[in-house]
This record gives C-alpha cells, structure tokens and sequence, in this order.
C-alpha cells in the first residue's frame, strides 16, 4: 500500500535512438523488476519496435526502490511513443505523469523531436529533469504539459562524447542550470544510483485526493487474445476495486472492472488502484475503438468532471491498400481487422479501384504510422500489399452559382467545403474556386554549413520560413516568433524560463567534473570555451522552423534531407493550420482512358514536369502490345505529356514477291483495321506489378 506522496509518475524525453529503451532497462534491474541479463528492449513488444528503435505503443513498468529514508517508493516509468505521429497520445501518456527524465546524448547534443516533448511535458506542469544522452521535438511536448524535467546526459562513456559542450548547450536551449543535469551511461551504468534518488526527491507526487469520487484518465489501450481489450489507466482521484461497475465520460457506455492490476512489467493483479497509482484495467471490451484514449473514466450514476484534454482522434494520411493478386482479398481483410484490434486510430472501409480491384481506403495519424502498419502486415501477416501514394485531407470550396454565393455572404455564412480523403473524391464536373492543403511545422537542427542546402530543399517543397536561430542563443527570426517551435507566447517561454530555473539540486559526483566547464561557460556566456570532439555540438548549430505541406513530407523529404546534410539534420513536425494552394488535379490515362489509382494533386506549376516523369516511366514498365498505346498526362483537363507506344508488327507483305503494289497496299490496310478493332475491343489493362514502381517518390 502506498500512499500517494509515496508515488512517483514519470516518463523518459528523448530523441529517437538516443538510449531510452536501454535506461529503462537499466532503472528495472536496478529495483528488481526484471532480472539482470533479461533481453534488451524490455519494454518494446512489437518487432517493428525493437529494428526501429521506437515506441509506437505506451508501456508501463511499476518499480518499487527504497529510498535512504528508510521508505519503500512505488516509481511508475510509462514508456511513451515519441514520434509526432503519436503527439496526441504522448499528450494523454504524459498527462498521467509529474515528471519526465529530459535524456541528450552526449556525443549527439539536442535533437529536434527532444525540444518538442520538453514543452509539452512543460505545460502539464511535470518536472524535468535533465539527464545528458539524446533529444528537441519532444521538448515542447514537455514543456506544454508543464511537467517537471530532470536532464540527463546519457553515453558520457563514449570516446566522442563532450558532456561540457552538450551541458551548456542544454543551458542555452532549454535553460537548465548546468549543475543540475546528471551525467550517466545506461550501457555501463554509471551514475545510475543517483538518479533513482533523484527521481524521488526532485519529481513531486500526484496531487489526487484519495477522498473524492473515482476519476481515470485512461492514457492506452491494447487488444489481449484471451482476455480482450487491456487499458492502461491512472487514478486521479479515489480508489479502483475490481468489481467496480464503471462509465466513459465521453460515451455514457459502462463497464465492469473485471481484472485490476500493475505491471511490473508484466501483468500483476492487485484487486485494487489507489489515488495517483498507474496500472492496468481488463473491462470485458470486445473492441478496442470502444476505449477512447484521452477519456475519463469514473464509478456507474456517479458523474465527475471529464479531465481537459480529450479529442476524438482525426487520421491525418489515407493511403489505399490492395492485395498484390485478387485471390489474397480475404487474408488481406483478416490481416488488417486483426492489426485494427489493437491499433484504434487506424480507420478502415472499403473501396474499389478500376485499376487494382478490390481493397480498402485506410487512415492514419502520419506518414510513420503508415509506413509502420504496412511492416507490420509484412512481418507479423505475411501480406503482399500494394499501397497507392499517401494523400492528405484536402479540403475543396466550390464555385456555385454567383447569386446564392453572394447571398451566402449578406447572411455571414461561410462557404462549404469538401474534404476530399482520396483524389477519386474530387469533383471534376464542378467548378473548384479554392482548395485548401494541410501544412506542418517543421523543426530542424542542422550544422550551419548544411544550412543553405536545407533552406534550398525547404523552398523547393514550399516551405515558408518562420525562424532561424543560433543554438548557442542568438536568433535572426524572419518574423516576430522567437526560438519557441510550439508556436508559444514570449511570456510562456518567460514561464519556462523561470520553471526551468526553480528547480534545484546537485549534480552527481561522476559529473561534477564534467560539467563544471558546462557551468562555468553558462556564467560567462561563452559557449566556444567547451570545444566538441563529436562535431556539431556547440553554437554553429542552427534550428530552422519551416511551415510546409503535409503532403510533401509523404514523400522523400526526410531521406532528401538526411542526403543533403549528409545524415547531421534532425528533423520534428506538428500539426499546423490549413492554407489555400494553388493545386491541379494530374490524371495518367491509357489509351483514353483514366487509371485512377495514379490521379494526384499536385501544384500548378510542377504539373507539366510531374507529367512528363510519369509518363516516361509508365513507358519504359509495360510491354509493348498489338497495337499501339498512348500514354497521356493530364492536368486540369488539358493534356501536358504524352508518351507513345508503337505497336508490334508483323511483316505482312514478307509473302509478296513482286507483283503489283497495290496487293501490298491492300495487307497492310487490312492489318491496320485488324489492330485498330483489337484496340477497340482488348482495353489494355495496367498490370499490378507495375503500381509500386509508378508510386516511388
């Protein structure tokens, strides 16, 4: 039984592949959790986890340490996913929470998805507390949740890692007092020992009241094959029983708590949650899309104020999935509804192509997720899939008629708009006055000699430029924001500023060495004093924020970027506005007629050279047929590319040895109609093979 000022809630920050998986394997062998050896990864169910190095579903692990006090602490790790992709549900995961280890690697520095955590952690008010190993993007999700950050700079054992330089380069991005980041090594241990410590004293306990109806917050949940859906919840207020007949706020729907738990990490039933515990529920739920991640939960006819933050998840990317034969359509179907079990944020319905047949029209919250849920078709259900070009939700205003737009406009009312998931969508018989694309905002670190290469590939994909700033603090911003990727206020940043340099505590005695230059070079302002063996860690690196189409990123961006910074450039995204476009709807037609699996949206401007492009390889990938082929590009209705693909011939007039010409004349006008009525009546159909290759970015 542990009260709730003996409870510790917290989360790992960190950049992807910075050591996280590998500290929280470390901190479950130091408290006994798991045994010493056990495999790596612990924490990382999914295969495509462990290659990848990411957390795509949220973890639990409940960790009992005793502290010098003499008092035995319940410290709940809950690994979350990092990726923007996952922003809402790392949102909800760290709402759960008070605190958050902020993790930089010590031979890499500050990363862009570590920025973005750190203020979304922040503006749900945890703690924070720095550890030198890797992060940015995942800064801002800290520092937005306000929680409280303790830094870590992790891989100080390596030969490349510069702990003085990554330590003051924290002070300048996050302003954390250099004495208070934690030098540790998850692969060897070191400083280990005083980090648990840490974690209890500078991380505050929840602030539930254990006298107060039951309220969860219910943070992920998972598809069990025996047992149903798995939710992971934390108790805000009162007191979970098995037993207990249980409501969603968001739906009215009731449950029944029929198994209640923590694990650590794997399942252990305890008959009962207490305030601020976080654990597990088995509610008899036979559909996981029935457990809303974000809801709260509270006792049957005793309703409490819904938790803030809740918000029906909204797909991002669609994509169109079809098996590569028409005979794999039903393992296909029984594949994806098997993956949907345990994957709620993934809609589904079915569609049909002219060109790949049966199949199905999916969602997803971003290009990873959907690069994530094909491996897992790959890997997991041995699928051969074809996947059509990602799109996003455009959305479309419609021209009408004059008179009833302008009397739509008298009476204030605002146009209606189409919100086009596939391009098949897309209203060709109407006249389109506007159409409106998603964007991101982009953040990117990179060494300042890379710079021009970025901005170049930035312009080129339609990007608008927000901010440039030094990392080392001096910032040259194309507008009034200032080094503030979430987008926040200068008095919000002023509050982190002031959050950040409230908490107090003393640096381990393995890092005082290696930090003290860090501190010193904080005091007098001068960054070049810690000079970087790894390369790229001190003040000529640069952070870029970018607004630019969400479509673009579907494609080959990242891998256009890593080649352009020669693999230095760190990249993080989020969800930013809509803005109007100037789009054209590009169609590849086959003899006339439209292959509707390659129409996209593209801009005005690059339509003739996208054309072009697709038309030439179309060419070069089908076989040469009887009779002749035309390979067409068409863009708002008008043809800018053409391909044509003579027909196979047969010499006809071999047999002709002499004799008058017009016999010639006459087999070759026969052989002519002949190949002119197969064309009519073969139809030529674009074969599936073909597909992958056309969609390569």
């Amino acid at each position: 039984m542990f009260p709730p000022e003996r409870i510790r809630n917290f989360c790992i920050i960190a950049h992807i592949d910075h050591g996280k998986s590998t500290l929280a394997d470390r901190l479950m062998q130091l408290t006994g959790a798991v045994p010493a050896g056990s495999r790596p990864q612990y924490l990382d169910k999914l295969q495509v986890e462990r290659e990848r190095g990411i957390t795509i579903k949220a973890q639990t692990a409940s960790l009992v340490y005793r502290h010098a006090d003499g008092h035995d602490y319940l410290l709940n790790l809950i690994d979350t996913p990092g990726h923007v992709d996952f922003s809402y549900e790392v949102s909800r995961s760290l709402a759960a929470c008070q605190g958050a280890l902020l993790l930089v690697d010590a031979s890499q520095g500050v990363q862009a998805q570590t920025v973005a955590n750190f203020y979304l952690a922040f503006e749900q008010e945890l703690a924070l507390l720095p550890l030198l190993n890797k992060t940015v993007a995942n800064f801002y999700l800290a520092f937005e949740q306000e929680l409280a950050l303790l830094p870590l700079l992790n891989k100080v054992d390596l030969p490349s890692a510069d702990p003085a330089a990554v330590a003051a380069q924290m002070a300048a991005t996050f302003d954390v007092v250099p004495s208070d980041v934690l030098a540790v090594s998850a692969k060897t241990g070191l400083g280990l020992r005083e980090l648990l410590p840490a974690v209890v004293e500078r991380i505050p306990p929840p602030a539930g009241q254990p006298s107060q109806p039951l309220r969860l917050l219910l943070f992920d949940a998972f598809h069990d094959e025996y047992r149903g859906v798995v939710c992971l919840v934390a108790v805000v207020d009162g007191r979970l029983r098995a037993g207990d007949k249980l409501a969603a706020a968001s739906s009215g729907s009731e449950y029944e708590a029929l198994e209640v738990g923590i694990l650590a990490p794997e399942p252990h039933p305890t008959g009962e949650l207490l305030t601020g515990q976080v654990g597990y529920v088995i509610p008899g739920i036979k559909d996981v899309k029935a457990a809303r991640v974000g809801d709260t939960w509270h006792l049957a006819r005793q309703p409490v104020e819904p938790l803030p933050g809740f918000k029906p998840i909204k797909p991002m990317v669609f994509a169109g999935l079809y098996p590569a034969s028409a005979d794999d359509y039903e393992g296909l179907a029984a594949a994806i509804e098997r993956l949907g079990l345990n994957d709620a944020s993934v809609t589904v319905k079915k569609e049909t192509s002219d060109a790949l047949g049966a199949g199905f029209r999916c969602g997803f919250l971003g290009p990873l997720h959907l690069e994530v849920f094909l491996t897992r078709l790959q890997q997991e259900h041995s699928a051969d899939v074809i996947s059509t070009a990602p799109t996003v939700p455009y959305e479309v205003e419609l021209a009408g008629d004059p008179q009833h737009q302008q009397q739509q406009q008298q009476q204030g009312k605002e146009k209606q708009r189409l919100v086009l998931e596939s391009v098949a969508e897309y209203p060709r018989n109407q006249k389109v006055s506007a159409i409106y694309e998603p964007t991101v905002l982009a953040t990117i670190i990179v060494p300042q000699q890379y710079c021009g290469a970025v901005m170049k590939l930035a312009v080129a994909r339609r990007g608008t430029q927000l901010d440039y700033s030094f990392m080392g603090g001096s910032s040259s911003s194309s507008s009034s924001s200032s080094i503030d990727s979430a987008g926040n206020s200068s008095a919000s940043a002023a509050a982190a500023d002031e959050h950040a340099g409230s908490s107090s505590s003393s640096s381990t005695q393995d890092g005082v060495d290696v930090l003290s230059a860090a501190a010193e070079a904080a005091d007098t302002g001068d960054s070049s004093s810690s000079s970087s063996s790894a390369g790229f860690l001190a003040s000529d690196r640069v952070l870029l924020r970018y607004q630019l189409p969400l479509a673009e990123l579907a494609g080959d961006f990242y891998s256009k970027l890593k080649s352009a910074t020669q693999g230095y450039a760190s990249f993080d995204y989020e969800e930013g506005p809509l803005r109007p476009a100037d789009l054209t709807l590009l169609e590849l037609l086959v003899n006339g007629k439209a292959v509707d699996a390659l129409g996209r949206l593209v801009p005005t401007g690059d339509a003739v050279r996208l054309g072009r492009a697709l038309t030439a390889r179309m060419r070069t990938l089908l076989d040469r047929q009887q009779y002749e082929v035309v390979i067409q590009a068409s863009a708002g209705g008008r043809i800018v590319a053409r391909e044509t693909m003579k027909a196979l011939r047969k010499d006809v007039t071999a047999k002709c040895y002499g004799g008058d010409v017009s016999r010639k004349r006459k087999l070759l006008q026969k052989q002519k109609e002949g190949k002119k009525r197969l064309r009519q009546l073969g139809g030529l159909s674009v074969p599936a093979e073909v597909f992958p290759e056309l969609l390569k970015p």
